[in-house]
């Protein structure tokens, strides 16, 4: 009887190993978007050829940003926006995206939807993402 707990425990910890490890490597990438989330992986992402928008700080953008890409900001939404309007087109699809770590791309996205553009999503990961794409 022993003997047979400890086989059972054996091959219990044997399924563990590979589950934690696979876990371990793939948690944050397997992490169920939020609505209106994207991932550079998502195959749409190509597909809709969207229009990029940089939500970061303007000297960001200058440094660098998703080829095409327009620059909208919170505290420049009243001088920039117009350029966006010029850009889109109804059938296309707004990506926004900022920096990994910042909520700015949620923002500009939810105000742009609150002006009737759609659709619209940010970038899962930011311009990080992206660049590590590439």
């Amino acid at each position: 009887m022993k003997a047979a707990g400890m086989q059972a425990m054996v091959l219990i910890l044997m399924a563990l190993v590979p589950a934690s490890w696979y876990w371990l490597k793939t948690g944050s990438a397997d992490e169920a978007l939020a609505p209106y989330e994207v991932a550079i992986d998502d195959p749409r992402v190509e597909a809709w050829h969207p229009l990029w928008i940089d939500a970061r700080a303007r000297g960001d953008y200058d440094i660098g940003h998703v080829t095409g890409a327009i620059s909208l900001t919170e505290d420049g939404w009243d001088q920039m926006l117009p350029a966006v309007f010029e850009a889109w087109k109804p059938d296309r699809a707004i990506i926004v995206y900022c920096s990994a770590d910042c909520e700015e791309s949620e923002k500009v996205a939810m105000r742009l939807r609150d002006l009737g553009m759609d659709p619209v999503y940010y970038l899962k990961g930011g311009y990080e993402a992206w660049k590590r794409a590439l």
